[in-house]
């Protein structure tokens, strides 16, 4: 009788063995991916759905509303200039600590015109109010060049000196792949600019945002995302350091901030589940409407919000 029990346990080893074997090769096969990012934005969902920011941040949305509403001054997207520096001044009168704005301006707004020597009157406006506000925080594109693309020349699509003196980070460790064409802000922008920040939020294989790289490697000179840029000057961040599963932001004083990393050195967003957000044109008509009346006080939760 034992050896007929021996004989019918044998079999079972060998199919958990076999689910095992199976079970391993879809899970490094990347069969089960799709099924971890869906409950992953699930769990996110329930768990962070009231969750606000420890600090007051309002989202300043370019929505179809706002498309709408300022046609008939504005004319069709992309807006004369003069709407955003018109803006940036509302915004620092509201007290605003911070302004970013996820635009590119890398050219001027007269595409026709010299880049290197001209400014039309709209982007003096704009670079006037950044200058002004003292604490806005403007884009850059940085590129990778695909496989099938030649490489440029090395003083092609590559950043001011100045550019870099004033806005490159304090990096050490790998600091992840090179991103060697840039197109920076237009100079008097830049250069009327708190902060600088790349703009590359790349989406998963399924089209969903999760995760963002936090540092960009360009030429040998590191810049950071658009979105860390504030953080780093209101933390007084003086270097970055790729520890292996995390970027560490060494900050004055002795203090310093762990951001963990995945295999691809990617920060994986943590979102909040409720924040302020605005439609662009109830906070541009609202500004209208101090201008008009200096005595109202622009107290910021009058503002129409589009959530």
């Amino acid at each position: 009788m034992a050896s007929e029990g021996q004989a019918k346990k044998k079999p079972s080893f060998r199919v958990i063995g076999l689910v095992f074997l199976l079970g391993l090769g879809l899970m490094t096969g990347g069969v089960f991916e799709p099924l971890e990012r869906k409950s992953i934005d699930m769990r996110l969902g329930v768990w962070r759905k009231d969750r606000a920011p420890e600090v007051p941040i309002a989202v300043i949305l370019v929505d179809d509303a706002s498309l709408d509403a300022l046609a008939p001054m504005a004319g069709r997207w992309p807006w004369p200039r003069r709407i955003h520096a018109e803006l940036i001044d509302f915004l620092a009168l509201c007290g605003a600590r911070a302004v970013v704005v996820d635009l590119l301006f890398s050219e001027n707004q007269d595409i026709h015109q010299n880049t290197n020597t001209h400014t039309t009157s709209d982007d003096q406006l704009l670079s006037k109010a950044t200058a002004e506000a003292g604490n806005v925080y403007h884009a850059l594109q940085l590129v990778r060049r695909g496989e099938d693309q030649a490489p440029t020349g090395d003083d092609a699509a590559s950043l001011p000196s100045a550019f870099i003196q004033r806005f490159g980070l304090a990096v050490s460790g790998e600091g992840g792949p090179e991103y060697p064409d840039a197109y920076p802000p237009f100079a008097d922008l830049y250069g009327a600019a708190k902060g600088m920040g790349v703009v590359s939020f790349g989406a998963d294989s399924d089209g969903v945002f999760r995760r963002e790289r936090l540092s960009f490697n360009h030429r040998g000179h590191h810049f950071s995302a658009l979105g860390l840029a504030p953080a780093l000057e209101l933390l007084e961040v003086e270097r970055l350091a790729h520890e292996g599963d995390a970027l560490v932001l060494e900050a004055a004083h002795g203090a310093s901030y762990r951001l963990p990393l995945d295999e691809a050195q990617l920060y994986r967003i943590n979102p909040y589940g409720r924040f302020e957000a605005y439609s662009y044109s109830g906070v541009y008509l609202l500004s209208l409407i101090h201008i008009s009346e200096p005595t109202r006080p622009p107290v910021a939760s009058r503002m129409p919000s589009s959530a």
